[in-house]
């Protein structure tokens, strides 16, 4: 068995944290060497013990056999007590471990999904479902969710020694923090699982049916429990959450619970009114228009919007009636427009200059006449 200066913390001597990898052991190592070497410091005599423990320290430490059984050496040796030394925040930790006591890791919730979906206003009216490709973190097939080469078993982390974390001195004194090894587990991997690349779980596409209910709101969103990624544990799956647009109608635009469609009138049912068909989210409706309806007028159709999420009332359909004229005007629309201002009941806004008279106009307003007397001339 090798003999270790127990009484040495090397990790102290090294100025490197207990889970420094192999690289940063390395590089605290090279740094602090080239610093201490005896033929630097030709006048400091200290020196050459410095560099000494350095070497030692580097030693066991960049072994990771030597560095395992230095940690059980340190660990029998400072509960001994053989040395009248301070306990390092290392020591305090390795005897906590030795006594079984692994502090408990707090398992992580898998991830939720989110997918949005677009809608009809007539899925709204009617409710029904949709069928959507998951792609969602599943536990591997091949190693069964630990990561691991079939065939093989982990093994203790030698940095934290199987308790998932290591000491750390700040402020507040010794506090722990997770291992940055083994990441909390306690344990780490020889051999990666070739399927999942050591991660334990996989993607897969799932078919999931999703069900619209009748009148549901685009705002609110859908939440199935359990239907998301796969966390640390199987027990605590994310969810899937359902986000609904609405997509655009040919016809409606949609407030709430109510609808509306703009109705551009002829002149035909401008001047003369007439019955037309609406249309609506199931079948159309008939509708008596008057004549002479102003534009953004809005005529109430009760019961043809949108149900109700909770049950209550059904919205209605709003038709606004609105006015629109040609750009440009042909030949022989041109003609018919000419044709129908000469009529009496068009001519009758107009005086005989083209003008148009007020209409509350009643009689003309005719000049006044003096009478002037002749002035008589001297001769």
């Amino acid at each position: 068995m090798v003999k270790f200066p127990t009484d040495q913390d090397h990790y102290k001597t090294l100025g490197i944290a207990p889970d420094a990898t192999i690289e940063q052991i390395k590089l605290a190592y090279r740094r602090l060497a080239k610093r201490y070497h005896p033929d630097a410091n030709p006048d400091d005599p200290t020196t050459g013990d410095r560099f000494k423990q350095l070497a030692e320290a580097y030693r066991v430490l960049s072994d990771p056999k030597l560095r395992l059984e230095y940690h059980e050496r340190f660990l029998a040796h400072a509960r001994a007590g053989f040395h009248k030394m301070k306990p390092t925040a290392y020591a305090v930790w390795q005897e906590f471990s030795q006594h079984g006591e692994k502090r408990h890791r707090v398992e992580k919730r898998g991830m939720d999904i989110v997918v949005t979906i677009p809608i009809t206003l007539e899925e709204i009216v009617t409710g029904g479902s949709r069928t959507v490709t998951i792609n969602r973190l599943h536990i591997c097939k091949l190693c069964g969710g630990t990561g691991v080469k079939p065939g093989l078993g982990k093994i203790i982390c030698p940095i934290c020694n199987g308790i998932g974390e290591i000491p750390a001195t700040g402020s507040h004194g010794l506090r722990f923090e997770q291992c940055r090894n083994c990441h909390g587990e306690g344990q780490i991997i020889r051999e990666h699982c070739m399927h999942c690349n050591g991660k334990g779980r996989e993607r897969q596409n799932h078919p999931m049916v999703i069900q619209i209910p009748k009148g549901l709101p685009t705002d609110k969103p859908i939440v199935m429990k359990g239907q998301g990624h796969i966390g640390d544990s199987v027990d605590q799956p994310g969810d899937l959450r359902v986000n609904f647009i609405e997509a655009p109608h040919k016809y409606f635009t949609r407030s709430n619970r109510d609808l509306q469609y703009e109705i551009i009138l002829s002149p035909e049912l401008y001047y003369l009114g007439g019955d037309v068909s609406i249309p609506t989210l199931s079948t159309p409706v008939s509708l008596k228009l008057v004549a002479g309806l102003p534009d953004g007028k809005m005529l109430c159709i009760r019961s043809r919007g949108l149900p109700a999420w909770d049950g209550g009332a059904t919205g209605d359909l709003y038709v606004v009636v609105r006015h629109r004229f040609p750009p440009r005007y042909s030949p022989t629309l041109r003609e018919i427009m000419h044709r129908l201002t000469d009529q009496p009941e068009f001519a009758q806004y107009f005086d005989s200059s083209g003008f148009t008279h007020r209409p509350d106009f009643v009689e003309e307003i005719t000049p006044q006449q003096e009478d002037v007397k002749p002035q008589e001339h001297k001769s």
